[in-house]
Formats: C-alpha cells, sequence, structure tokens
C-alpha cells in the first residue's frame, strides 16, 4: 500500500499529561506523481481510563501527492495502570471495503502519578506483556 504512518510520538508534559502526535503520508520510494488516497482516516486509539485534554484524535480526507495529515493531542490517564495507545490509518478503496494501512503502538505505564511511555511492551512477571494481545 503506498499509504503508511510516518511517525507515532508520544511524550510525557510538565503537567503529568501525555502528549502524541501522528503523522500520516506518501509511502518513502512510492512515485509522487502517483500518489492519491481517497478516503484515508487516522485514529488514536486510547485506553481504557485516558481522557482526552486538548487537541484532536482524529482525521479524515483525502491525500494526494505530497499531501499529509497530522493529529496532535495530550490525553491524561485516569489512575495508575498500563495501556496501549494505538494510531491506525485506514483508506476506503470503493464502499464499502475498508483497509487498514498501518498502525503504531506505544505503551504507557502509570505508577505512583510518573508515566512511562515504550515503543514495545514491557514483560509482566507472569510472562503477559502491557496492552494484551496482537
Amino acid at each position: 500500500m503506498p499509504i503508511e504512518l510516518l511517525l507515532c510520538a508520544a511524550w510525557c508534559t510538565e503537567d503529568n499529561s501525555v502528549g502524541l502526535f501522528a503523522y500520516v503520508g506518501r509511502r518513502d520510494g512510492y512515485p509522487r506523481n502517483w500518489f492519491a488516497a481517497r478516503d484515508v482516516s487516522l485514529e488514536v486509539l486510547l485506553p481504557e481510563g485516558f481522557a482526552l485534554v486538548k487537541g484532536e484524535l482524529q482525521w479524515r480526507g483525502d491525500l494526494i501527492g505530497d499531501e499529509a495529515a497530522e493529529v496532535r493531542a495530550h490525553v491524561r490517564p485516569g489512575g495508575s495502570g498500563e495501556g496501549m495507545i494505538e494510531a491506525v490509518v485506514r483508506v476506503r478503496d470503493l464502499p464499502p471495503y475498508e483497509q487498514v494501512a498501518d498502525r503504531k503502538r506505544l505503551f504507557v505505564y502509570v505508577t505512583e502519578g510518573k508515566i512511562s511511555i515504550r515503543s514495545s511492551p514491557v514483560p509482566s512477571p507472569g510472562g503477559e506483556s502491557a496492552g494484551g494481545t496482537e
């Protein structure tokens, strides 16, 4: 597929929230003059208990040539625990077909008010990983 999630990042902020940024566009190396993705959606899915503080978690539209789209948000965890933040790009070719074009996951751990963000899950003592299974 000629479209991909080019960047998905999260960071801890001074006000104890999590900043999020997701960026979608033409896959590197795919010819710009051939690229046209219609009815694209970019959505950031939050773990249970997280709330949007500011920004947007969704974008929908068309991408042509060098066009790209992004979402930026700040979210706050509802308490201690762990969860998975997932950014998902979908493309609707011809209705009613919809296809997941790309996805990226970040893992968030909240302990005693401190937030930790990782690109891969941390195995628990029982051998399970945060965020569930794929």
